[in-house]
């Protein structure tokens, strides 16, 4: 049940019965994924992804589709402060 107190989905579609054993694992797997520390290794190679996302951003920010993005920036935040709609919430 939602916060409403609807059901969230149709009964029988998620029954407990339909679920192979491979889905079973790897549900059971992944619930408990959360509690697991991450291996040393794979903490430092996100931490250099990371890096290098940030490193490409700051190379292109002054390529051409970038200062066209830029150009564009201003009169977007014109248009969200004329349409309250667009903001997200």
């Amino acid at each position: 049940m939602d916060c409403r107190g609807k059901q969230a989905f149709p009964s029988g579609v998620f029954a407990a019965d339909n679920v192979s054993p491979v889905m079973a694992k790897l549900s059971a797997y992944m619930s408990e994924a959360g509690g697991r520390a991450l291996p040393e290794e794979v903490v430092e190679k996100a931490k250099h992804h990371i890096l290098d996302t940030f490193a490409a951003m700051i190379s292109g920010s002054d390529l051409p589709p970038a200062r066209a993005a830029f150009s564009v920036r201003p009169r977007l935040l014109r248009l969200t402060r004329l349409r309250p709609s667009l903001h997200r919430k």
